[in-house]
């Protein structure tokens, strides 16, 4: 088991090297060329794509250190009685930004009662937040709405927004 573990910890690591160089070496990259510009129009230009790399490398190395911990709990913690609904909400709360760049509709539904099953509190949260990061970084024009329920097999959890959705030829991948 131990070596399972290692060589698992082994392959994130590759994993998370290969995918944080690029994003680090295009930041690096932009920095070089913001400190050798004069021209303050070009000057902002790379302020601003700097901000873009370097909130694009922060999700990402959130992402990864996410993953990380979800993989490690699911071998190692034990299994609860947890509030869906609950760790929906605060996954909502969490995951959307205090300000951003576009104006959105926020919208959270769930029955009054505790919606309950049986999970890892944390890794579910974990999932939540991910998906509803998804939806505004690459969905949502408008609008993003989390519902919580109860349905004929089961508790179901959905994030909708109002984006254009993935490509009907990408659905396969």
């Amino acid at each position: 088991r131990l070596a399972g573990r290692l060589e698992a910890m082994q392959r994130f690591i590759a994993d998370s090297a290969h995918q944080i160089r690029t994003p680090l070496t295009a930041l690096v990259g932009q920095v070089e060329l913001l400190s050798a510009e004069t021209n303050a129009a070009k000057r902002q230009h790379h302020i601003e794509r700097v901000r873009t790399r370097t909130a694009e490398l922060a999700r990402l190395t959130n992402q990864l250190l996410s993953d990380a911990m979800i993989s490690h709990r699911a071998e190692t913690m034990g299994r609860s009685d947890v509030d869906a609904a609950t760790l929906a909400r605060e996954a909502l709360a969490s995951a959307v930004p205090v300000s951003l760049d576009r104006d959105i509709t926020v919208s959270f539904d769930a029955p009054p009662d505790p919606v309950v099953m049986h999970g890892d509190a944390v890794s579910l949260r974990e999932a939540f937040k991910n998906v509803i990061e998804n939806a505004i970084q690459h969905g949502a024009r408008s609008l993003l709405r989390l519902t919580v329920r109860l349905g004929q097999r089961g508790i179901e959890v959905e994030i909708a927004d109002d984006g254009p959705g993935i490509p009907q030829d990408l659905w396969p991948q």
